[in-house]
């Protein structure tokens, strides 16, 4: 069953559609008469992973127009003919952001061809071209021949729709030599595309007014790395120090809001320090862990963001819900409390999307990772790792050891391993850091470009963007281990761009309780999701 526009939980919901959404359950049923039809299967990129099945109908012929059925391949190779060769001038879709969107999504399953076994081709080429089915139709039509007349002695008359296939020859043997015939290949070209390994940041410049303001609640952050553009910040209260200045000179604080910052944020393109993601957003750093008070930053954040006159917010939290408990000792919270809760209400009602980092527990992930079941605003970020340099990027990333997962993990990033961390900017140069802090800075920098790119799209449709673009990992769609994927920054763009905006359903205010059950006993609490930083 396809839904060329849409869903089949949109059919579900209404089983009378038509138009753009009407249901197939046939190509045959679809078109006039249920005439007999045919088809001709293409390669969409070159690649040998996604095809393109264009609907040859009795009645019109094609349109060559290659875009009735798209499908893709995994862990195998296709040899067809090309896209480029059959699609009729004026309509390649390949070049519009949808057509981008599909192309960008597919390189990461690209498998090369030297990790494949190509099934023996004879190198007789009269046996690879079994002769052409001859189907009846109209002499002036140009897909179609004259109709056949049978054959000598043959009374039975022609069917109409039904194509005359002669027997196909079988493949000659030599019993003097068991071994298969030579393939025509040996190898097959791979664009140097197939061979991406991880989300490369690219160069978007998109207009400031498009930008969405991206809020940094974290441990603080440096005030003179000279990477970072100091003039697009907007510092909110140190809950920590208690002022109002989040920035912080070296040796002051925790660098791990430093590094956060510039995975985001880093000017590009200066010669210096890292290429971030977003360098034209602005940004607004608040710093609260430490504190006990992040609720309340983000409170102050979305009060700033309503004032701003972006058209749009998302703020980073990459940290992890604790509790002090009355021996001391420190433990993963299950719980928000009220503020917080009523904090997270706060930034949904007001439209802003919040990246939370699921956390560095394993199978042990906090309230907030978790709070993405109940609110709708939320994207929780996991971290990933690369397991495996020689193969294809869908089958090479796993999930990280440390990463926490489970239900209300959405999607996975990478977060750098303690053997290999990722680079960032620390104090007034560069540093090394690990964890689903990182991995969850990289998910909030893929928002902010999709919000720049389509700055009328709501919430829901940004994460859903993220998330259907994502590269499958382990098995396709969700699962616990590592949400719905890895995040792609490029398709997500793209599809950004190719996405109609619609307003997100009025949902109700979510319930905010008096107190949690830790009253009186622990003290909430917090801590940066990282593993390691030098």
């Amino acid at each position: 069953m396809l839904v060329p526009n849409g869903s089949v939980y949109d059919v579900v919901k209404d089983p009378t559609v038509g138009g753009d959404k009407r249901p197939l359950f046939s190509l045959v049923t679809a078109n006039p008469n249920e005439a007999f039809h045919v088809g001709q299967i293409v390669d969409m990129t070159g690649t040998g992973n996604t095809f393109v099945f264009e609907d040859l109908r009795m009645d019109k012929g094609t349109d060559r127009d290659y875009n009735d059925v798209i499908f893709q391949v995994r862990n195998a190779y296709g040899v067809t003919e090309q896209m480029d060769d059959w699609i009729a001038p004026g309509k390649d879709w390949r070049t519009s952001n949808l057509g981008k969107a599909l192309i960008e999504y597919t390189k990461p399953y690209i498998t090369p061809i030297a990790n494949l076994i190509p099934p023996p081709i004879p190198s007789d080429p009269s046996v690879l071209e079994p002769p052409t089915p001859v189907l009846p139709g109209d002499p002036g039509d140009s897909v179609f021949p004259p109709a056949p007349t049978p054959p000598p002695g043959d009374s039975s008359p022609v069917q109409p729709g039904v194509p005359i296939v002669p027997e196909v020859p079988t493949l000659p043997t030599d019993p003097t030599n068991p071994l298969p015939p030579e393939p025509l290949f040996d190898t097959i070209d791979i664009p140097e595309s197939s061979h991406i390994l991880l989300p490369i940041p690219a160069d978007y410049n998109f207009p400031i007014v498009n930008q969405p303001l991206i809020g940094i609640i974290d441990t603080g952050f440096a005030a003179n790395n000279p990477d970072i553009d100091y003039s697009r910040i907007t510092s909110g209260r140190d809950w920590v120090a208690n002022d109002d200045n989040s920035l912080m000179q070296l040796g002051e604080g925790n660098e791990h809001g430093t590094h956060i910052l510039g995975i985001i944020g880093a000017t590009r393109n200066n010669g210096i320090g890292i290429e971030g993601i977003n360098d034209q957003a602005p940004l607004w750093v608040g710093r609260a862990i430490g504190s006990g008070q992040w609720a309340e930053s983000l409170v102050e954040y979305v009060d700033h963001f309503r004032q701003s006159g972006q058209p749009n917010g998302v703020v980073n939290l990459s940290l992890d819900l604790t509790q002090i408990n009355p021996d001391g000792s420190v433990t993963t919270r299950y719980e928000l409390t009220p503020a917080e809760r009523a904090a997270i209400e706060y930034a949904r009602q007001s439209g802003v999307l919040l990246v939370v980092a699921a956390g560095n527990d394993g199978g042990v992930m906090s309230a907030l990772g978790q709070a993405s079941q109940e609110f709708d605003n939320i994207i929780t970020v996991g971290a990933a790792e690369r397991v495996n340099e020689e193969i294809a990027l869908a089958k090479a990333m796993d999930r990280s050891d440390f990463s926490s997962y489970g239900y209300g993990l959405d999607i996975v990033a990478p977060g750098g391993t303690a053997a290999n961390p990722e680079l960032s900017t620390v104090g007034d140069d560069l540093g090394t850091m690990a964890g689903t802090s990182v991995a969850t800075a990289k998910v909030t920098g893929a928002v902010s470009q999709v919000w720049a790119a389509n700055p009328d799209l709501s919430y829901r449709q940004v994460i859903e963007i993220l998330k259907s673009t994502a590269t499958d990992l382990d098995e396709p769609g969700w699962n616990s281990e590592t949400g719905v994927g890895l995040l792609n920054l490029a398709a997500a763009v793209a599809l950004a761009l190719a996405t109609k905006p619609q307003e997100d359903e009025e949902i109700p205010a979510s319930y905010i309780p008096p107190n949690w059950s830790g009253e009186g006993v622990a003290v909430p609490s917090k801590r940066a999701a990282f593993t390691a930083v030098s």
